[in-house]
């Protein structure tokens, strides 16, 4: 049996708001809904890493230093990872013809086409903010062989 792929998804905060990204209509997964940014964690590549990328690629935003780990989730052929990110500004670039939208609500976001289960996220992030739950740090979860080989 083949392994699962890896991939790192997020729910990016800024200003009190969070961030939906409208996918494209012929994508293989979910074509035409509004999920979050993310991808593939490529070879050599940590799971920090991976989510500055997708975001950097997708949003080109750029990310504090702090997250909150919300879930793992396992669809297709696909093992997933979804946090909670801080956006140091809510200036999204993307591809020409790629929406996007802030929202500040669960209501707002429920009036969309969106990829099953997403809700949840926004659930499990807002009680997790709300406690007294620590931050984890992005370059805390991006070892690379010179941080941990002696």
């Amino acid at each position: 049996m083949a392994s699962p792929t890896p991939v790192v998804t997020c729910t990016i905060y800024c200003g009190g708001k969070f961030l939906v990204i409208r996918r494209h209509d012929g994508a293989k997964k979910f074509g035409g809904t509004w999920g979050f940014p993310g991808g593939k964690v490529e070879q050599d590549e940590t799971i920090a890493g991976a989510l500055v990328r997708e975001v950097k690629e997708e949003t080109n935003l750029d990310l504090e230093d702090k997250l909150l780990f919300l879930d793992s989730y396992y669809y297709g052929d696909s093992l997933g990872l979804h946090f909670a990110v801080f956006s140091t500004s809510d200036k999204v670039t993307t591809e020409p013809g790629v929406e996007f939208r802030w929202l500040s609500s669960l209501e707002q976001l429920q009036k969309l086409p969106r990829i099953p289960g997403i809700d949840f996220h926004i659930v499990t992030a807002a009680s997790l903010m709300k406690s007294k739950t620590p931050f984890l740090s992005l370059e805390t979860l991006n070892y690379l062989p010179e941080k941990y080989i002696n």
